[in-house]
């Protein structure tokens, strides 16, 4: 049973386990599936492994085959990989795939692979929305090189920088209506672009170095002024070229000197503020009260100012490298010292200098709690989140920023576990309330967000009487400090969709494990329930598996024909159903062949009074104007575990025993013993 639990488990996560065998010398490499994967995969079980082993790879996007193979290298030298892809599967289209393995065994000739696929589309669609006016194209690229884009940019794309082929990866539907998806980048680029703008985008592309984090470039397009980012990532085993895109039209159309002197005013208007000049060509920082640092003085200076977790970002944002390359204003949120400001935060900001040719100016600004709270708001939830609520695990401490749409106590700072109480007592559903007590203890919570990024699970909720499904996730916004936050958002929809699926995908195994004449089991639901019986407790119990055959059945189909044939087949069916016990196996073989298996019979000698009153049962009269055929049957019957524990022996000396009655005039039965077979 316990076996059993794991499958369904598995096969609600939509999780299936597989094996590879990878030959070196040849093409023969094998997959082997469990039921889930195939289903997974949409093929039978029965599939030959090679063929698994094709119709999986021909899925795998091709794109990301060079990805795959990377993965399964490095799960050769003895490390565990987990890889996310995009697979086609022959009905549902492109599904994601989450897949992780590890090595088994290996010798010269092949090495054996052991891990789990699973379905994450969902998953990953619902963590990459970004509104009405997006598009995604490649979810997983997007996952991986924009994970906290929030509106920053109208269109991404990536570029091979030996071809210059490109692929979009998201943005703007506006945009996308008149770009191809895919091509090469200088005839796209040169349709929308003047020949003046045209050569110089051409040099930033060429003069591209992968060693830089980041470049960019401002220029024309279609009449309208785009800043475009280009950055180096690496997928697939290569170096590729992303470009941002971002609309600057509006800020191009605003005097730069006027732009600066009125940012300036706006943060000098605010209390706590710092204002610096600083020179990049001499490493210099100059204050406003005549005192002069190197820059790395000021960044160490810093260090003493703010947690240890901010120093790395404040090194990068001062570094010479990125100074040199501020076009724009560009901001930062570095977090204060705990022990000297608790829950203090300051913004940083840097901007060219339009008076003083290449300096920098940086204004340090203390946020107040609206500022801070705006903040956490844009790095972390997007509009589809109903709840946003900050948690200080150490301290017990509960504070909810975003409420909309639910009924939720808002008082600004709250007990978490308290808070917790209440909404389970009050919203949760009754049969959820005692897994949503142990989902949402902060020991668990931590434990689960020390393993993955994300801690995440689905509740019930009466929401003003009306049941809701929603969905709760965890997030580490400051790890050391054990600072969580929980967004809270409703899946309803989604929910009713997965349940419905479900529903569907039981009708299916039912119909696939179902003889759809006389509605009992096949052959395969039948050889699958015995194994099981015997793989759990049946090896001790005493069984019997009754193999009955129908005398004179082609006699009716050839006189009355084949429709009054299945109604004789059907009879027998309903005759065995009400005569057999709930928990026996009852199946009908294939044409006139039956089998019944009997768990747990008390005693063999049971079995004779039982086979008599079965024989009587099993006469059934068909007749017309002319003829009359009366149906009758013969039973062979094996005990278990003398006989066998496996149902192949038992079928063979069933059917001996059966043969045995057929020879001595039929309808009777017998069991099976050693002369027999002399």
């Amino acid at each position: 049973m316990k076996r059993l639990h794991i499958e369904s488990i598995l096969k609600n996560a939509k999780m299936g386990i597989w094996s590879i065998q990878i030959d070196f010398h040849g093409q023969n490499h094998k997959m082997f599936a469990d039921p889930t994967m195939c289903q997974l995969m949409g093929i039978p079980e029965d599939t030959d492994p090679m063929q698994v082993y094709a119709f999986w790879w021909q899925g795998v996007h091709p794109s990301y085959r060079g990805y795959i193979q990377e993965a399964i290298e490095n799960i050769r030298t003895g490390q565990d990989i987990e890889v996310e892809y995009p697979w086609t599967h022959p009905q549902r289209g492109c599904r994601y795939v989450r897949c992780a393995g590890q090595l088994e065994n290996q010798n010269e000739s092949f090495m054996e692979l052991q891990g789990y696929h699973q379905d994450v589309t969902d998953l990953v669609k619902e963590n990459t929305h970004l509104g009405e006016a997006y598009q995604i194209l490649d979810f997983f690229k997007f996952k991986k090189y924009s994970s906290i884009v929030m509106h920053a940019y109208d269109a991404m794309c990536e570029v091979d920088p030996q071809s210059l082929a490109y692929s979009l990866i998201f943005g703007r539907k506006k945009i996308l209506s008149h770009i191809p998806a895919q091509g090469n980048l200088i005839p796209m680029i040169q349709a929308h672009m003047s020949a003046c703008d045209l050569q110089a985008f051409q040099s930033f592309i060429s003069s591209w170095d992968p060693q830089k984090k980041q470049r960019s470039i401002e220029l024309r397009i279609d009449s309208q002024w785009m800043r475009i980012i280009g950055s180096t990532a690496r997928f697939n085993q290569k170096e590729s070229l992303l470009l941002w895109f971002i609309n600057i039209t509006e800020e191009k159309a605003m005097s730069k000197v006027r732009e600066e002197k009125e940012a300036l005013l706006r943060i000098l208007s605010g209390s706590h503020t710092d204002v610096l000049d600083i020179d990049p060509d001499q490493q210099q920082v100059h204050f406003m009260d005549g005192k002069d640092q190197t820059i790395q003085e000021f960044v160490t200076s810093l260090y003493e100012r703010y947690s240890q977790n901010e120093r790395q970002n404040l090194q990068d944002f001062f570094s010479l490298s990125h100074l040199q390359t501020i076009i724009s204003q560009e901001t930062i949120e570095s977090q204060l010292d705990e022990k000297k400001t608790p829950f203090g935060w300051d913004r940083i900001t840097l901007m060219p200098s339009h008076e003083e040719k290449g300096h920098i100016l940086a204004t340090i600004q203390g946020m107040d709690p609206g500022h801070f709270v705006q903040m956490i708001m844009s790095r972390y939830i997007e509009n589809n989140y109903q709840i946003l609520c900050y948690i200080d695990m150490k301290n017990d401490l509960f504070i909810p920023l975003r409420v909309k749409g639910m009924r939720f106590d808002k008082r600004p700072t709250q007990s978490y576990a308290k808070t917790v109480s209440h909404y389970i007592e009050h919203f949760v559903v009754p049969e959820e309330q005692a897994l949503a007590k142990r989902n949402m203890l902060p020991k668990r919570i931590l434990t689960s967000l020390q393993r993955e990024k994300i801690y995440y699970f689905s509740l019930g909720i009466k929401n003003d009487e009306e049941y809701r499904r929603m969905l709760f996730q965890y997030h580490y916004f400051d790890r050391s400090q054990d600072l969580v936050l929980l967004m809270i958002s409703d899946v309803t929809e989604q929910y009713l969709q997965e349940e419905e699926e479900k529903r569907q995908m039981e009708l299916i195994r039912i119909q696939a494990n179902t003889d759809h004449l006389t509605g009992l089991s096949n052959r395969y639901a039948c050889e699958t329930q015995i194994k099981e019986y015997f793989d759990q407790d049946g090896k001790k119990e005493l069984s019997a598996f009754l193999l009955i055959d129908l005398d004179d059945f082609k006699e009716v189909n050839d006189t009355f024909g084949h429709i009054a044939g299945d109604k004789a087949l059907v009879d027998i069916g309903n005759a065995l159903k009400q005569y057999f016990r709930s928990t026996d196996i009852i199946s009908r073989f294939g044409g006139d062949e039956f089998v019944v298996f009997m768990k747990n019979i008390k005693e063999e000698n049971v079995l004779f009074k039982l086979m008599e009153r079965l024989l009587k049962q099993l006469v059934f009269v068909y007749e017309d104007a002319q003829h009359r055929i009366e149906l009758k049957a013969s039973i062979g019957v094996a005990i278990a575990p003398k006989d066998g524990q496996q149902i192949e022996a038992l079928y063979q000396k069933a059917d001996k025993a059966l043969y045995r009655i057929k020879n001595q005039g039929k309808n009777n039965f017998a069991l099976y013993d050693a002369s027999i077979d002399e």
